[in-house]
């Protein structure tokens, strides 16, 4: 056999896929939205229902509910949450 027949060929490998475009710059549109946000205050008496549980929150979550900040007063706590509207 000759050399020739035990060659293998190929064709060339495809070039890589070049998105730049000279000469042209495309600038993706700028929105700006003020976001809208909604408060709720939950206060809880320490000696009759108790603190606030884990599923308690999970629940205030699951509604777009998040925590903002905590105050204990005395027995009671209140629990200051946010959520945004839009």
């Amino acid at each position: 056999m000759s050399s020739a027949a035990l060659r293998n060929e190929f064709p060339p490998a495809p070039r890589p896929f070049s998105p730049h475009v000279p000469n042209v710059h495309v600038q993706p549109p700028f929105v700006f939205v003020q976001a809208e946000w909604g408060y709720r205050e939950v206060v809880r008496h320490l000696d009759e229902t108790g603190a606030m549980t884990e599923a308690d929150l999970n629940a205030l979550g699951a509604e777009g509910w998040e925590l903002a900040g905590i105050l204990q007063d005395g027995r009671s706590v209140r629990y200051y949450l946010k959520r945004q509207l839009r």
